[in-house]
């Protein structure tokens, strides 16, 4: 039986970590804001949305936040940046890849010689199953439940995986959400070592990737069919 996923609410993080500390710009807000505001306002956001933190306890709090709209955040850290896109939808996953390279770009620029060290993306939803129970899917894919336990309301499952023709190191979980009632928890985490990232084809290969798993385990999720 292939079940069939209606996704209700989803986010997409991506956190690129540098190699060493951007010891380059410590100190120098000047150059930091600029750079940020040089790098979103091609994708309409303003000075006012740029936010400098206050009160940093240690070298790895959050130094700028951006708010970029419709849910998502940019963090600028001297040790890496995290991105997050909370609410998804067809035109912004299409600005994803082009703001990704925007947001990283800069930092190549200010200091040639800093590698990242590693590209971590972390997708998540929750949805409803259209022609079944979320009980019935984790009974197929989930581990043994003692009889002791109770009530077999369905056990999660977690997945771990190397590609190492694409240096990936993956994660999938499926579990019961606690967002929405009797609704299924998705993640995926895909974690890439190495410098340089293709943003339209990594996020175009992890797509078809995470499909081609989910339906594997008889879980079609029709929005990852391009």
């Amino acid at each position: 039986m292939a079940y069939v996923l209606d996704v209700q609410q989803e986010q997409l993080t991506y956190v690129a970590r540098f190699s060493r500390p951007l010891f380059e710009v410590w100190g120098d807000g000047k150059t930091i804001v600029r750079s940020l505001f040089e790098a979103f306002s091609q994708f309409g956001v303003p000075l006012s949305n740029i936010r400098l933190e206050p009160g940093m306890t240690n070298a790895t709090d959050p130094v700028v936040n951006v708010n970029i709209g419709s849910g998502g955040n940019h963090k600028f850290m001297f040790d890496r940046t995290e991105t997050v896109f909370a609410y998804l939808t067809e035109d912004s996953i299409k600005s994803i890849p082009s703001l990704l390279e925007a947001s990283t770009r800069w930092i190549r620029a200010t200091s040639p010689s800093l590698k990242f060290a590693s590209h971590q993306f972390v997708y998540f939803n929750h949805g409803h199953l259209k022609n079944a129970s979320v009980e019935e899917f984790l009974k197929s894919v989930g581990p043994k439940s003692p009889k002791t336990g109770g009530v077999n309301k369905g056990n999660g499952a977690i997945f771990h995986w190397e590609v190492p023709d694409r240096k990936w190191s993956t994660q999938l979980v499926l579990d019961r959400s606690l967002v929405i009632p009797g609704g299924l928890y998705t993640m995926l985490t895909l974690l890439v070592f190495g410098d340089i990232v293709n943003y339209p084809e990594l996020l175009g290969e992890g797509r078809a990737y995470l499909g081609a798993v989910l339906g594997e385990l008889g879980l079609n999720f029709p929005e990852l069919v391009a």
